[in-house]
């Protein structure tokens, strides 16, 4: 059974906040200096903070490509006009700056692409409007 991108990146943040959360835990269980009522009220805490954060880094890495994911499809639908957000400063080794960057200059050439087409539609029509109204003349008049 393969899991989902994003439950993987879930239990791999868990997976890598679970040494430091159980020696944590261990340390404080065996810490006889406090209260027990402290150590399980702490122990909650340590707990909830562990999957808070690695929830937190799930959304970090999804969201974007979620986002990336929705600006491809409208691209495919054929809208051009959709571009994804970059940040003002340009960041030179940022994967995730770069693929938005190329998807948004994707967008702009296929817009490009799809005016000079509707441009050379619109011009070819008029030429062959024109072009074809004196053979239709001399093709009526000799009738």
């Amino acid at each position: 059974m393969k899991l989902r991108y994003e439950l993987r990146i879930f239990l791999f943040a868990l997976a890598v906040g679970l040494p430091g959360t159980a020696l944590s835990l261990l340390l404080l269980s065996g810490s006889g200096n406090w209260f027990l009522e402290h150590r399980v009220a702490i122990s909650i805490a340590l707990l909830a903070c562990w999957v808070l954060l690695a929830a937190t880094l799930r959304r970090h890495v999804v969201f974007p490509l979620q986002t990336v994911s929705n600006l491809v499809a409208a691209l495919r639908e054929g809208d051009f006009s959709v571009r994804g957000r970059q940040s003002r400063a340009l960041r030179p080794h940022d994967t995730l700056e770069e693929l938005i960057r190329e998807v948004n200059e994707l967008a702009r050439t296929l817009h490009a692409e799809r005016l000079g087409a509707v441009e050379a539609t619109a011009l070819l029509g008029k030429v062959m409007k024109r072009s074809m109204s004196p053979c239709l003349r001399s093709t009526a008049n000799s009738v």
